[in-house]
């Protein structure tokens, strides 16, 4: 049986590195699979580029370290804890974020100012967030989607 860490393998690679270089690149930083691959299809559809997916503490602390990203997508709970100390780095790094969570009534009071987008989503509220955390509202949507 494959482990989360290999599924999610793959996912935020480029298609086109040549033409992938000028556009926003996004960080993904979700724990469950479907739901990170969904993410990851939503953020292309904005005009963006997937910097990574990290589904663990571990790996998440490691993509915000390497500061490769424009914006973040993050989940509160993680594997076996919350993200909080992750977006507390964001929020002193000045880092455009969102918290795509199930958890939004646990926010502490210094992420109040963080735009939350609660699951279940509508895919139109996730890609407007995106959308406004790069500032590239008028990018024309490509989505297969509907709101």
């Amino acid at each position: 049986m494959q482990t989360l860490h290999e599924k999610f393998r793959g996912l935020g690679e480029a298609v086109d590195q040549n033409q992938a270089k000028h556009l926003p690149r996004v960080l993904i930083i979700e724990d469950t699979l479907l739901i990170a691959m969904l993410l990851d299809e939503l953020v292309r559809e904005c005009g963006c580029e997937i910097a990574q997916v990290a589904s663990d503490l571990e790996s998440a602390r490691r993509a915000v370290a390497r500061r490769d990203y424009d914006a973040v997508l993050l989940d509160i709970g993680l594997d076996a804890g919350k993200s909080f100390d992750i977006a507390d780095v964001l929020l002193e790094r000045g880092v455009p974020f969102a918290f795509v969570t199930a958890y939004h009534d646990i926010l502490e009071p210094r992420h109040q100012k963080v735009p939350v987008v609660a699951k279940p989503f509508n895919t139109a509220s996730l890609m407007n967030t995106v959308k406004s955390l790069v500032q590239i509202m008028d990018l024309p949507q490509r989505s297969r989607f509907r709101a």
